[in-house]
């Protein structure tokens, strides 16, 4: 076992003798793979709108949809929590390009339902089959507090989450055009409570957080100018966020750590 393996471990085990709650982890470089749960499911809350993004920009890069397209705002588009949208509904129209921006800058619930309608929940789902995601499944969309109360949820693993990760550096999914785009976007995601608070500052990251009541979730690419960690942290069964979001910090140092020594 490796030194940085040992840090995780132990402060994954310390931090449970606490707190209640599930953890899954998976930490990958090109000579290392930690990990623990990688394959176990849990309710994806926002990190499913990687995959959304992924989608989007599949279609834009077959010419489905264009990415300076302009779709209305409804007021009957407009759903609560994280986001902008709903704050603006004077707002009449928004450009493709701008709801994954505010996806995945701002995990805007609107944009996302907006796109999950643009593109189709199944053209989503075929996306996430394509790439072998094989327990991740778009099942509702966000704020439907119906279709959870039925079960109908959000579901990823922090393997699959990861996979989504390689997209964005493999060429044979997206254009270079697209990676970019999405590149530069999870590069200024704004909600930097986690995995980004207290990384070693020769280190940056792309990632993508997500949150629910009893949930906190992150992932991300971590990378220095000679080194790159993909990493994912899932957590539920919380008390309080707080105390998940505390544990996400911490690994996030540990690896930056690591890859900037």
């Amino acid at each position: 076992m490796s030194l940085v393996e040992e840090k995780i471990r132990f402060t994954v085990r310390q931090w449970s003798s606490m707190y209640r709650g599930r953890v899954s982890y998976l930490f990958e470089t090109p000579e290392e793979r930690i990990e623990q749960g990688a394959t176990n499911v849990y309710p994806s809350a926002s990190t499913i709108k990687l995959l959304i993004a992924v989608e989007a920009c599949r279609q834009i890069d077959s010419g489905v949809i264009l990415v300076q397209q302009t779709i209305a705002v409804k007021q009957s588009d407009l759903v609560g929590g994280d986001g902008i949208l709903h704050v603006y509904p004077y707002l009449p129209t928004v450009t493709v390009k701008e709801l994954v921006l505010l996806m995945l800058i701002l995990s805007d619930n609107t944009a996302t339902n907006m796109l999950i309608d643009l593109l189709g929940q199944d053209r989503i789902q075929a996306c996430i089959n394509d790439l072998g995601l094989e327990n991740t499944q778009l099942n509702r969309q966000m704020m439907d507090a119906q279709a959870a109360v039925e079960g109908r949820d959000n579901v990823i693993t922090a393997a699959d989450l990861l996979t989504c990760l390689k997209v964005l550096y493999r060429e044979d999914v997206l254009s270079k055009d697209s990676r970019d785009f999405l590149k530069g976007s999870l590069l200024n995601q704004r909600m930097r409570d986690k995995l980004p608070s207290m990384l070693n500052e020769e280190c940056f990251i792309l990632n993508k957080p997500g949150h629910l009541r009893g949930i906190t979730h992150d992932c991300g690419v971590l990378v220095t100018h000679h080194k790159r960690c993909y990493a994912v942290v899932l957590i539920d069964g919380l008390e309080h966020n707080e105390y998940g979001r505390r544990l996400i910090a911490d690994l996030g140092r540990i690896i930056s750590e690591v890859l900037t020594q």
